[in-house]
């Protein structure tokens, strides 16, 4: 008891003033890597791999790749389940969403070379799901960029929701928000 409590009080004061995230109404898997780069074969290939051994990706399971660099997509041949994908290009940029079997994308936004946000309809054991899914990588700069990016993600959302108002809201990615208040 004593471990398990100390363990807790390190990670509250970890995490400054960020709460856990409670996740969707529904049970989905959610994960999200920032790549630093997936243009090796190799590499792209692995981590799908992985993916597919280590989780359960016939229910809902959400992959949130950031900084991938890829410019084109040749997830069809290595992965099962759908995908939104935006293309990278500069030292950072390009996201890949990768859902589980059961998932379609109904339409999707892509926000610059930084992101996506789209609409997915899930479908289990005679039920079906909505979300809405935002797949970011955050400009670095603490200025007016970075202000109107969010704005930009914030909009693509709230006009998804006014079709879509029963949908379970999901933001992934690499935010670059420092946890100073300067900044």
């Amino acid at each position: 008891a004593k471990l398990s409590s100390r363990w807790h009080w390190r990670r509250m004061l970890l995490s400054g003033d960020i709460e856990e995230n409670p996740g969707p109404v529904t049970e989905a898997l959610l994960l999200t890597l920032n790549c630093r780069g997936l243009k090796k074969q190799n590499k792209f290939k692995q981590l799908t791999n992985r993916l597919y051994k280590s989780h359960n990706i016939s229910n809902d399971f959400i992959a949130a790749l950031q900084e991938t660099h890829l410019e084109i997509s040749n997830l069809s041949y290595s992965w099962k389940g759908s995908h939104i994908f935006t293309s990278g290009s500069g030292s950072k940029g390009g996201c890949i969403t990768l859902l589980s079997e059961n998932m379609t994308v109904i339409e999707s936004t892509d926000i610059g070379n930084e992101g996506h946000v789209a609409i997915v309809i899930s479908t289990n054991n005679n039920s079906q799901n909505c979300y809405i899914i935002a797949n970011i990588h955050a400009p670095c700069a603490h200025d007016e960029k970075k202000v109107n990016f969010f704005t930009q993600v914030k909009e693509s959302i709230d006009s998804y929701l006014m079709r879509y108002d029963d949908s379970n809201i999901v933001i992934m990615g690499d935010f670059n928000t420092p946890l100073n208040e300067t900044d």
